[in-house]
């Protein structure tokens, strides 16, 4: 189960290396414990299948559990997985969060995350600037895909992932779950 506790953004970027996951979210430190096995699975294969297209096509970087600064970093969000385009990329200094929303977030939902914070996670995302938001549920092998034109939708087994962003890319929603 995550923990929350009030901080200062000064308190957050002072936190030790702990094993722990923690996010930010106006003044709230968001305890995350560490993914386990099967949500750690389905990561890799999501970066397994997305990488290789994006570093050949030369369209950005794909990141796990990399920090970005929203709202001028009175929010640090971390995806379990994100990709970032060539341009944000090249604007961002290695040793610093990226600004605003990575272009794809996917979050794997876990037992301890909280339905109301990932609420809040998909509006976050998707008002700082991402262009898509992938919600993986690995208990009911269901993903959500959220864009900020079209709304969300829902893709179940027998369906196929796919995202402007990767053109030709494709991934059967059952795959991650196998």
């Amino acid at each position: 189960m995550a923990t929350r506790t009030m901080m200062t953004l000064e308190q957050y970027m002072a936190l030790p290396d702990d094993g722990w996951r923690h996010e930010y979210n106006r003044g709230v430190l968001i305890k995350v414990p560490p993914p386990k096995y099967g949500h750690s699975k389905i990561i890799l294969k999501l970066v397994r299948s997305l990488d290789p297209l994006v570093y050949e096509a030369g369209l950005g970087s794909i990141h796990v559990q990399a920090g970005f600064a929203l709202d001028g970093g009175d929010i640090i969000r971390i995806p379990d997985v994100a990709f970032v385009s060539m341009e944000r990329e090249q604007a961002t200094r290695d040793n610093e969060w990226l600004q605003g929303s990575p272009d794809l977030a996917v979050e794997v939902v876990s037992p301890s995350n909280d339905i109301e914070d990932l609420a809040e996670k998909i509006e976050q995302y998707l008002e700082f600037g991402a262009r898509e938001v992938w919600i993986v549920y690995p208990r009911i092998r269901q993903v959500q895909v959220h864009t900020p034109a079209d709304g969300w939708r829902v893709l179940r087994s027998g369906d196929t992932l796919a995202s402007p962003m990767f053109p030709g890319w494709q991934l059967k929603v059952d795959e991650l779950y196998a």
